[in-house]
């Protein structure tokens, strides 16, 4: 079947485009009155832009001892250079807190927030967050990890069907599994079921894991 046939990927589509025309209505264009292209900033949410701001300090604070110290030792410039190595000024906590945030506000989940491409600025002079469009649903004829998350989280309310989807662009060998098991035990104990205990789990619904 060629994409154009599967509705699935037309559905969702639909879908994550409603959203991003309601949040047109809130970006920093539309509150100046400007004209609204194919992306837009929305106000970065203070929560974020605080978390982002003690980071960005962090690295201020370190980059300023070892340049004072620079002409005596290199113990802070070590220390901040495997700093810089380690600590993006945005990383995935960010992240994971912008998605939570704009998935309450315009009453989603985290998976259609997902959906979205959307880059975080990390400039203090300008603490916005940067919308440009739905990101990819398929390539090569696999359906992306992000409208697979998606369509099982709303197949059921939408009532659309999964075997439309391509296969998964993530998935795991056997050797893959195995390792997967191996950290899931290291994070969560050595009580933890394995990958094929919880695939096999019963359950009211099919349930496609990717």
């Amino acid at each position: 079947m060629i994409a154009d046939e599967l509705k699935i990927y037309p559905q969702m589509n639909a879908r994550v485009e409603k959203l991003i025309a309601n949040m047109k209505l809130d970006s920093i264009e539309s509150i100046n009155g400007e004209t609204i292209g194919d992306s837009f900033h929305l106000p970065l949410p203070s929560r974020v832009n605080n978390y982002i701001s003690l980071r960005r300090d962090a690295l201020s604070t370190a980059s300023c001892r070892a340049e004072d110290t620079l002409g005596t030792h290199l113990t802070w410039v070590h220390y901040h250079m495997d700093m810089m190595k380690q600590t993006e000024l945005v990383d995935t906590v960010a992240w994971e807190m912008l998605y939570q945030k704009l998935a309450a506000s315009y009453a989603t989940s985290i998976e259609e927030i997902n959906c979205l491409h959307m880059a975080i600025s990390g400039d203090p002079a300008k603490p916005y967050v940067r919308v440009a469009g739905v990101k990819p649903m398929h390539m090569n004829e696999k359906t992306t990890p992000e409208f697979v998350a998606y369509a099982n989280r709303y197949a059921e309310s939408y009532d659309w069907d999964l075997a439309e989807l391509y296969p998964p662009a993530l998935a795991l060998s056997f050797e893959e599994v195995s390792m997967f098991d191996d950290m899931v035990k290291q994070m969560f104990g050595g009580d933890t079921m394995s990958f094929f205990d919880v695939a096999n789990q019963p359950s009211g619904d099919d349930v496609s894991l990717a």
